[in-house]
């Protein structure tokens, strides 16, 4: 893994500087996969894509906006001391973000109701209980049957097996083993072994892969 340069963004609402990480080049050693399709690759870090400043608390996507073109050994002390480190959102930052139409396209939607998927799950990667509460709950079903209504399992197989643990998720493990069916690929032969496992096992949570 070779960094890349500071990336920085202004704010579109209160114009301050929006600083994020890049890389020159990366690879895959050492990484885990996941069952709900994250990664996990120390050599190959995931950056924010879709952030909240955190001066004005307006959610930005960073893919939309220009890049100051500006090195960070470039700016003033003042404009270094102002500037904003990005973050990810929360769960319930996602939501926000829903509720408030900050998207334009279901590719953009699925991608914000993937992330929320995943927020529930790194509480499970982290030993820790997947809801805090009921209401927890009902937002995680929610966001399931969306993102399963969202996504076209009859053309992509990630779509195929996000499906399935889809599927898996709610207890359905039939669903999700009918579903690997259509799959039909002899290098993804390991995957689908991997996923009845887990299903045999009645188990719903989120599963390394390798």
């Amino acid at each position: 893994m070779i960094p890349g340069p500071t990336k920085i963004y202004e704010c579109p609402t209160c114009k301050v500087l929006l600083s994020n990480h890049s890389l020159l080049s990366s690879n895959n050693i050492g990484e885990i996969v996941y069952s709900d399709g994250k990664t996990d690759a120390f050599m190959s870090p995931d950056f924010p894509i879709l952030t909240k400043c955190t001066r004005c608390s307006t959610f930005v996507w960073l893919n939309k906006i220009e890049k100051i073109e500006k090195k960070a050994d470039e700016l003033s002390k003042e404009e270094l001391i102002d500037a904003r480190w990005v973050d990810f959102l929360t769960i319930y930052e996602y939501l926000t973000v829903l509720k408030n139409n900050y998207y334009e396209n279901e590719e953009e939607e699925i991608f914000i109701r993937k992330r929320i998927l995943w927020g529930f799950n790194d509480r499970v990667r982290k030993n820790k209980p997947i809801f805090n509460s009921k209401e927890d709950k009902n937002i995680w079903q929610t966001n399931i049957y969306k993102l399963m209504f969202l996504i076209d399992c009859s053309l992509k197989p990630d779509d195929l097996i996000l499906y399935a643990e889809l599927n898996r998720n709610l207890g359905d493990f039939e669903k999700c083993k009918y579903t690997l069916i259509k799959l039909n690929r002899p290098k993804d032969d390991w995957l689908v072994n991997a996923f009845h496992k887990e299903c045999d096992k009645k188990n719903t949570a989120v599963f390394q892969l390798n």
